[in-house]
């Protein structure tokens, strides 16, 4: 019964969120959200040690109950384990714990800090750059989209021109020999001998 409970719950609930929420219009960027859960936790473990430190270092236990019973603090147990060690540990022990290597580590540690923030600088500018380049390409191809309308419509007009060109050079021709044919049927009614050769030879022509 409870893994039907649970099934059935959760098709509820996705039935009514498809239902009843919309997105947001503006997407939120999982870097940003990323960042601050990061933030949230380094705060949360900053604090646990806090409150972890002053409890070894501060607080005395019970003396007579748990594990520490019988020591002023808790980190005593680790300076009495660390004597009970052989004397290849202690001298381990101790060169890990020396000033020398905890300077040497610290150093290391800001050393990859620094340069995972000059590569994340690095990254962001040709990132920067990169965006600006894509800006300029598609300014570049909408001018190039422009003239080349430009062009195709002058193209279009100087056709269109040339077309009306034509078919008025038609018209005028064709206007001109029925001016003649006018003329010479004229001439044939008045009886222009000229004007009957001409017919005559256009018959024969023909």
């Amino acid at each position: 019964m409870q893994v039907v409970n649970l099934f059935l719950r959760f098709y509820i609930k996705k039935v009514s969120l498809m239902r009843n929420f919309d997105p947001p219009k503006k997407p939120y960027r999982a870097g940003k959200s990323n960042y601050f859960f990061m933030i949230l936790q380094l705060i949360s473990l900053i604090l646990s040690m806090i409150a972890t430190i002053y409890a070894a270092t501060q607080i005395t236990p019970s003396a007579n109950y748990g594990p520490f019973s019988g020591f002023e603090r808790m980190y005593d147990i680790i300076t009495l384990t660390v004597n009970d060690l052989p004397t290849f540990y202690k001298y381990i022990i101790k060169v890990l714990f020396s000033p020398c290597v905890v300077v040497a580590v610290f150093i290391g540690l800001c050393l990859c800090l620094y340069f995972y923030k000059s590569m994340y600088g690095v990254y962001s500018k040709s990132a920067n750059k990169l965006w600006i380049q894509l800006k300029l390409e598609q300014k570049e191809k909408k001018k190039l989209l422009q003239n080349l309308r430009r062009v195709s419509t002058k193209q279009e007009n100087i056709d269109e021109n040339e077309e009306k060109e034509d078919k008025e050079v038609q018209c005028n021709e064709e206007e001109e020999k029925e001016d003649k044919e006018i003329q010479c049927d004229e001439n044939v009614l008045t009886g222009d001998p000229s004007s009957q050769k001409l017919q005559s030879m256009d018959d024969s022509n023909n």
